[in-house]
């Protein structure tokens, strides 16, 4: 488990208005072995490893025999799970996130013959590792990440409107 660090206080201009751009952070450590939380209170991303949570779950069952930082870690991930004053919101997963669609969509956004060239690194094997060495290939990783965090965006304001969070940018 590892507790990321907070976001900054500016995060909040007013009372419960959050910055898109300080909560982006936490999206960006989301992937699909890690679940990311976030303290609304605190304003503390918490991230959970699957690992973290089969070892949450085995102690629930009963097995008591942990050695004392996993002890520690079951106290964060126990006051997650069972939070009844709402101050944790998980953050989209990566099935929310969705990033070989999001590159799917930078693709389609080059000119012929690139974005074929693109498009058909995509739907091979190695994808995500071929995709980033094209991006170096004709010079596009910053064109890229730019997407990306438009993209990413765009999720987290889905993301606040479903959990009634104010944001601006």
């Amino acid at each position: 488990m590892k507790v990321k660090s907070k976001v900054s206080d500016n995060v909040m201009n007013n009372k419960d208005t959050y910055q898109l751009n300080d909560l982006l952070e936490g999206l960006e450590m989301v992937s699909t072995d890690a679940t990311v939380y976030f303290n609304k209170k605190t304003k503390e991303f918490t991230v959970i490893t699957d690992d973290q949570m089969r070892t949450y779950e085995t102690y629930c069952d009963g097995d008591n025999d942990l050695l004392e930082w996993e002890k520690d870690m079951v106290k964060i991930i126990d006051v997650i799970m069972n939070d009844t004053l709402n101050q944790y919101i998980q953050l989209p997963s990566s099935y929310h996130i969705h990033e070989h669609q999001v590159m799917v969509d930078f693709a389609y956004t080059l000119n012929d013959p690139i974005n074929r060239i693109f498009l058909e690194v995509l739907y091979k094997k190695g994808a995500f590792r071929n995709f980033q060495q094209k991006l170096l290939d004709y010079g596009l990783r910053k064109k890229w990440f730019s997407f990306k965090r438009d993209a990413y965006i765009e999720i987290l304001k889905t993301w606040c409107e479903e959990n009634k969070i104010t944001y601006e940018l």
